[in-house]
């Protein structure tokens, strides 16, 4: 069972990461922008 470990392992090392660049994204981004809910549809 490498495979499963092996994904779980790249899955928990780069869950930070995408919340780090979502949190920048989200952050840094102009305020005059189209507001995009979570399921992504901008309004």
């Amino acid at each position: 069972m490498f495979g499963a470990e092996f994904v779980a392992g790249i899955a928990i090392a780069a869950l930070p990461c995408m919340l780090a660049l979502f949190y920048v994204f989200f952050r840094f981004e102009p305020t005059d922008e189209p507001v995009v809910e979570a399921d992504g549809v901008s309004r």
